[in-house]
């Protein structure tokens, strides 16, 4: 491979893998494995939303390239074992997007957001089928983003009716009781509320990751029943 070009393309970036992967290439990349892999595809993918919330385009573009490089190096160490390639990958998320855009690419005539939204679910749920449950969301997701997660899914799973605690009612009734005329926001007001909480748990010598990994367990029995 011509490794003075100007621009390089993606079929360059997965020659230059599957050679970092070679008997001749890099000692510390022949090694990495799938399991080995997982903590920088996830520290990847938040230094993105790093770049993202600093508006930083250029750090955009390097960040993405970052986790591209994970998916790159995860394929070619299924294409060795005879798993599956990049191509299969592509193959794969494109079939889903034709498959989960009925609006676009096929007959269906209701382009509405939220008739495009349920549509999605239910072509989801029917993919997955007895998969998509609850338990079925991400388990390796930090405990709070993954109880966020949760809601989401739940609400979703329930046309949209609202099955939250009633201690929701409490929380809604405290921000209306604060008027308009407050400087604090609504969500800044939530921040704080969850700020107080998560300094309790600190107080409380309560490691909060566990605390809200077992609360998910429970969050999704409750739900289940």
């Amino acid at each position: 491979m011509d490794i003075n070009k100007e621009t390089y393309t993606f079929s360059d970036l997965c020659e230059i893998i599957a050679e970092l992967r070679s008997e001749n290439g890099c000692s510390w990349d022949k090694v990495q494995t799938h399991e080995s892999l997982q903590k920088n595809l996830i520290e990847e993918s938040y230094e993105y939303i790093d770049a993202l919330s600093e508006g930083n385009k250029a750090k955009m573009c390097d960040e993405l390239g970052d986790v591209l490089l994970q998916i790159v190096m995860n394929a070619q160490i299924a294409k060795e074992a005879k798993d599956f390639s990049i191509e299969d990958v592509v193959d794969t998320i494109s079939k889903k997007m034709i498959r989960r855009h009925p609006h676009v690419f096929g007959d269906v005539e209701d382009k509405s957001v939220s008739g495009i939204l349920t549509r999605w679910e239910e072509i989801k749920k029917g993919e997955k089928k007895e998969e998509y449950t609850m338990k079925s969301t991400a388990k390796y997701l930090p405990a709070v983003l993954r109880m966020s997660i949760l809601a989401e899914k739940s609400k979703k799973m329930h046309k949209n009716e609202i099955i939250f605690s009633k201690n929701i009612d409490k929380l809604r009734e405290m921000l209306d009781n604060m008027g308009n005329e407050d400087i604090l926001s609504k969500e800044e007001t939530l921040c704080e509320m969850m700020t107080t909480l998560v300094e309790l748990f600190v107080a409380e010598k309560i490691d909060l990751e566990t605390a809200m990994y077992r609360q998910n367990q429970r969050y999704i029995a409750r739900f289940e029943q």
